[in-house]
């Protein structure tokens, strides 16, 4: 069984890179995954740490947490929610301690507010969605005025079908509003329910942590120690996002650092496996999966 990154006792002094999906939905907001099935099957695709993010609520969140503390083996869990600050216009918020109602813009941004001040973190959920008026423009532009934005979640499994047109608008929302601001980059799955694409982990994340549990997570998010990836079924048209590596995106020097990672995880499997085809088989498709700080505990 593959133990989650903080059931290793290796130092977290120069830091772990770990994987994790902040974007998942249960049967408390219309999934088709209890909270027991989601901690199942984020084991068995190897997530170091999940976030269930359910509409205005955290019980699913919270029965998932539970689960996680009395057995072993599965992903750590960390208590979110998403919420909305108008159609389509959707945040996901990162440790929550109970479920916020729905109320009006001007008051879920005093949430957002003492939820930041309280150490929590706050993540813009699928931006291409965001609606181009007014109301949607000058709130994002206060949100990032006044550092209420802690990343943006670049990639979930709704990405591989947007339109020319809608890709086009994703473009001038990035280019206007996140290229230069330095955000934490993320991938989420948004996962509801089975259709083409959609899986947890079709859009995940690599987190740079420096001490186990929740806090060091919320610690990288808020350092920015962040690189989204995504998992297609299909090629996607992204070459305005910059340069990327296999679906990787964020910023130096955290891109460079998982790149470096990769590229010496690959040269040690291509030069001690050679002779063992399984093993170098299974090895290089864990690696293309994504899995690099598992595979560096599976091999050192």
């Amino acid at each position: 069984m593959y133990l989650p990154y903080h059931h290793h006792k290796k130092s977290f002094s120069e830091g772990r890179w770990i994987t994790i999906d902040l974007h998942i939905h249960s049967t408390y907001s219309g999934g088709i995954f209890n909270p027991s099935q989601i901690l199942e099957f984020s084991s068995q695709r190897l997530f170091d740490a999940i976030g269930i993010s359910d509409h205005n609520e955290i019980l699913g969140a919270l029965e998932a947490l539970q689960i996680y503390k009395n057995e072993t083996g599965y992903p750590e869990v960390i208590v979110s929610q998403e919420v909305s600050a108008g159609e389509h216009f959707h945040l996901l918020i990162i440790g929550s301690n109970y479920a916020w109602p729905k109320t009006d813009r001007d008051e879920l941004l005093e949430r957002i507010i003492a939820h930041r001040q309280n150490g929590g973190a706050v993540i813009l959920a699928h931006p291409w969605t965001i609606p181009i008026d007014t109301w949607a423009s000058g709130y994002l532009e206060t949100m990032l005025e006044f550092n209420l934005l802690d990343g943006v979640e670049m990639f979930n499994f709704s990405i591989v079908d947007l339109t020319c047109e809608e890709l086009s608008i994703f473009s001038e929302i990035w280019n206007k509003w996140f290229a230069a601001s330095h955000l934490g980059i993320y991938g989420g799955s948004d996962f509801h329910h089975f259709r083409k694409g959609q899986l947890i982990g079709t859009g995940k994340t690599f987190l740079k942590v420096m001490e186990p549990g929740p806090k060091g997570i919320i610690d990288a998010i808020h350092q920015r120690r962040a690189v989204a990836s995504l998992s297609s079924y299909q090629e996607v048209d992204l070459d305005w996002l910059g340069k990327g590596y296999r679906f990787l995106y964020g910023f130096d020097p955290w891109v460079a650092e998982i790149m470096e990672l990769n590229k010496f995880l690959n040269h040690h499997i291509q030069s001690y496996y050679q002779n063992d085809r399984l093993m170098k088989s299974f090895l290089l498709k864990m690696l293309a999966s994504g899995h690099f700080q598992a595979l560096y505990e599976l091999l050192f």
